[in-house]
């Protein structure tokens, strides 16, 4: 989490009156939505941090992009950020949101690393699985590396199982090396 009181007050403060009216999860989707696009446009943070740039101007740029997209809560609490002249913190306080409300729902994030792009079914699956170990809810993301060969990848929060081949077969690799053929001489009939 970015931690500045700043980012933290303002996120607690969107996702308290969003739990009021029951539309957290409406919010969140707002904040990946919005932190997607800044996250993708030079311009738009240039447009957001111009000095010059008149703070209706910017609310107008807001509403033109993002109106039909988001929740009216939203819009005006983007609109209170602007005002209060806090745009440069825009990025961290949507990431506020959005990691405050997954620690709210007790939302874990998993990463699994294959080594080919899994289906649907088979993202289903996995993640019905992992949740089911976790009694938890889990918001999976899926990776492609085809250098682990085979097998797969999870990584849960803070925590990794590898069983992919590729560590399969280096562990085969370092106790090859550990072993040493002349320590137990056997007798061959």
């Amino acid at each position: 989490m970015y931690h500045s009181q700043i980012n933290i007050r303002y996120a607690k403060a969107i996702l308290l009156i969003a739990k009021e009216k029951g539309i957290q999860e409406n919010i969140k989707n707002d904040a990946e939505f919005i932190l997607s696009s800044v996250n993708s446009s030079d311009d738009f943070m240039l447009l957001l941090e111009h000095p010059a740039i008149k703070p209706s101007e910017k609310i107008k740029a807001f509403e033109a992009l993002f109106k039909s997209n988001i929740d009216n809560l939203t819009i005006s609490f983007l609109k209170l950020i602007i005002q209060n002249k806090r745009e440069i913190y825009l990025k961290r306080i949507l990431q506020n949101v959005i990691d405050i409300y997954k620690k709210d729902f007790g939302i874990k994030p998993v990463v699994i690393t294959t080594a080919y792009t899994l289906n649907d079914e088979e993202i289903t699956h996995l993640k019905s699985a992992i949740e089911k170990k976790l009694n938890s809810p889990v918001e999976l993301t899926d990776k492609v590396d085809d250098s682990i060969i085979g097998g797969m990848i999870i990584q849960i929060e803070d925590k990794e199982l590898d069983v992919s081949v590729r560590n399969q077969l280096q562990k085969f690799k370092l106790n090859l090396v550990d072993f040493d053929l002349n320590s137990k001489k056997r007798k061959i009939i």
